[in-house]
């Protein structure tokens, strides 16, 4: 058992998180709640387009809430007290752990989940780790990842990544039914197809005013125009190209395994690969690349 000594001692020199949490009460009691537009995404899922457009129609400063961009999947208590007072935009690739929302409920956040047909993210994954081949949040290509075959490389990607987006959607779509929290749900391929429409929707539910539309197009063409935002293919209904039928069905099988675990699952069309993904995809071109 810790003596007196020891107990003192601690108390003396764990003094950190007493000393944030008594920045965050000053902050409530003296400081105005500045806005939080916040984005957790799907890897892959156009994120980055989204909230750089975000802050250029608003004004709010782009502002990071993890720790460190390889673990983006937390919350970091330090950046949420320093950007309370704040009118921020943030996108990180955020799971639905208890403790982030428990995060979210005290600091009053209110996400947007980005979410895309799981072929087409793995795809587009398994492209940018084909060209970058560096470690990502979700998993770290291995030695000679780039010089494999094509199929192999999304063989990998699939095996590696497809628990992690499945527990994503899972975990905000369990989040959704069980907390009642305001959410909303936002595709990739509304994002990527009709980008005004998916911006006023946003705005909108950060009850914020929306520019008018010449305003929104002019935006949707200039973000990606300035070459700070990287792009892929963006054609939806790639994955149900690339992969096998095989594979495709493993995709569906373990979604739907998912969905037999939760008590709703509204969004599961949104990430779903359904038959004629390929061909419903040739019928519509997104206004730009978006990954």
């Amino acid at each position: 058992m810790a003596t007196f000594r020891q107990r003192l001692e601690r108390g003396l020199k764990t003094s950190s998180k007493r000393f944030l949490r008594a920045n965050a009460a000053l902050k409530r009691r003296f400081g105005r709640r500045g806005h939080c537009l916040f984005v957790t995404a799907m890897p892959r899922s156009a994120s980055t387009f989204l909230t750089r457009s975000l802050a250029e129609l608003t004004g709010f400063l782009p502002f990071f809430l993890g720790t460190d961009h390889h673990n983006e999947q937390d919350l970091y208590l330090p950046a949420l007290i320093d950007s309370y007072t704040m009118d921020v935009v943030a996108h990180q690739h955020t799971r639905a752990t208890e403790r982030n929302l428990a995060f979210m409920g005290e600091f009053g956040i209110e996400p947007v989940i980005l979410v895309r047909n799981l072929p087409d993210a793995l795809v587009s994954l398994c492209d940018h780790l084909s060209r970058e081949a560096r470690a990502s949040p979700l998993f770290a290509p291995p030695a000679g990842f780039r010089a494999l075959p094509y199929d192999k490389r999304l063989a990998i990607t699939l095996d590696m990544t497809l628990p992690w987006y499945v527990q994503f959607y899972a975990g905000w779509e369990r989040a959704a039914a069980e907390t009642g929290r305001r959410i909303l749900w936002l595709s990739y391929d509304e994002l990527a197809l009709r980008p005004v429409d998916a911006f006023r929707r946003v705005l909108e539910f950060y009850r914020l005013p929306a520019p008018p539309e010449p305003a929104l197009r002019a935006l949707a063409l200039h973000v990606p125009a300035r070459g700070d935002v990287r792009f892929n293919v963006g054609r939806p209904g790639r994955g149900a190209e690339a992969f096998t039928g095989a594979q495709l069905a493993r995709i569906r099988e373990t979604l739907e395994d998912c969905h037999l675990m939760l008590r709703a699952a509204p969004h599961l069309e949104m990430v779903l690969p359904v038959a004629g993904d390929a061909a419903a995809a040739g019928a519509a071109t997104p206004l730009r690349r978006l990954g």
